[in-house]
């Protein structure tokens, strides 16, 4: 009797217990998805997680950077955190160790740490314990070997978790209840339509975009690299042409990924080696997705070089704690009377954008700037959106269904979707 009334005990106190799960692949791999669900769950967390301050007080569904704790106050790694109704997602770089170690510490703080689901043949099924997804998953984890972003982890996650996964199980439960002819088929196509054109945002996430930044020599380019950055990786010197090659560097604007190239100086007259960085220069704005043109030293008129896409570019005055006048109308005037003639796309370009690299001004609306260039201004992670060319066309074919009245042939969509092949 004593024995069945402790067993039936533990069973009481498991249910009380926090759940840690892995739900990536065991294994090596570039991140870890710590899933940390029930009762205690946020305290278990609180002990765990230190929060950066500027990311200490974050509300449901947003991401917090900061520290996974060792008992001892030692950093165990770098992590990103985001709260949902169906648990605390944990995301960790995918080192073993550093994966044992997280979850030993939350079995440390209370949390009972649960055996990765496997499938028949030793497997891993990524499927959401919640939603029968099995498509979705594998596309999420052949994704995120790829990404480069906390943003694109949990844009990715949600819809794995939630979003279109959820949009599209929510239509099929409906569809299964005999609830079909209840449904708000416009309403629902349209939300179909959304989650579908919201693939190229999506594909823009996943694959870094290419900002060059261009320009007289002396003109601040290097400073405004490291800036934009947020370390030194180009050298900075008051003598000009100190940069002869690009440098291309990883940069996170506002959590989306860009790849940020620092170039040479676009010098008039160059000769030999300056020359060639000047061709250098040129090869890597042409292939540019955003161009960062920076008016000359001492505040000298913008030159805009034939060859540069007008629709590409965002001008740039990169030293407004040098300018004495920057807060004038002349500094705040569009470039377009220096662009005209030089340019057919000069009236397309809009107000110069003001910026100092080394106190920090303008900067915040220029990186708003190159996120509304890239389509990535207001980017919300958890809206439903397809994220591989297969999901986008499953969920246009499934609105074309609901316009034309047929419930069973979105059904259909949605199922393939969700699973793969309905056969």
């Amino acid at each position: 009797m004593s024995q069945l009334k402790a067993h039936h005990q533990q069973r009481i106190t498991n249910n009380k217990q926090p759940v840690a799960r892995l739900l990536t692949p065991p294994g090596r791999g570039g991140i870890a998805v710590i899933h940390l669900t029930g009762p205690g769950a946020v305290e278990a967390l609180r002990r765990v997680f230190r929060p950066l301050p500027s990311h200490a007080d974050a509300a449901p569904r947003t991401l917090q950077l900061g520290r996974i704790m060792g008992e001892d106050g030692a950093v165990l790694d770098e992590a990103v955190v985001c709260s949902t109704p169906e648990g605390i997602e944990i995301n960790i770089h995918g080192g073993p160790q550093v994966v044992r170690s997280t979850l030993e510490r939350l079995g440390r703080c209370g949390a009972r740490v649960a055996a990765a689901p496997v499938c028949e043949g030793g497997g891993f099924p990524p499927a959401h314990p919640q939603l029968h997804n099995p498509a979705v998953g594998h596309e999420l984890l052949q994704a995120l070997s790829g990404v480069q972003s906390p943003l694109a982890v949990a844009a990715l996650t949600h819809q794995w978790s939630a979003g279109v996964s959820r949009l599209a199980s929510q239509a099929l439960a409906r569809v299964s209840a005999a609830e079909a002819p209840g449904i708000s088929q416009s309403d629902l196509a349209d939300t179909f339509r959304r989650a579908a054109r919201a693939w190229p945002r999506m594909a823009r996430l996943l694959t870094p975009a290419e900002v060059v930044i261009v320009g007289p020599p002396n003109a601040g380019k290097s400073t405004l690299t490291n800036a934009l950055v947020g370390r030194a990786v180009s050298i900075v010197h008051e003598r000009a042409g100190t940069t002869r090659d690009w440098v291309r560097e990883l940069a996170l604007i506002d959590q989306a990924p860009v790849y940020l190239t620092d170039t040479a100086g676009l010098w008039q007259q160059a000769e030999g080696i300056d020359a060639e960085a000047v061709a250098r220069a040129r090869r890597c704005a042409e292939q540019a997705d955003v161009i960062l043109l920076t008016e000359g030293a001492d505040g000298e008129e913008f030159v805009f070089p034939s060859w540069l896409d007008g629709q590409c570019v965002i001008a740039v005055r990169t030293k407004a704690d040098l300018l004495a006048k920057v807060r004038s109308s002349a500094i705040e005037e569009s470039p377009r009377k220096a662009f005209r003639g030089l340019c057919p796309n000069a009236e397309k370009i809009p107000q110069a954008l003001t910026v100092s690299a080394l106190t920090g001004e303008g900067l915040p609306k220029l990186r708003r700037a190159i996120l509304r260039r890239l389509g990535l201004e207001g980017f919300d992670p958890t809206e439903p959106m397809a994220f591989t060319p297969r999901q986008a066309g499953l969920l246009e074919r499934a609105a074309q269904a609901l316009d034309e009245g047929s419930a069973a042939r979105m059904a259909q969509q949605l199922g393939e979707l969700m699973a793969g092949q309905t056969g």
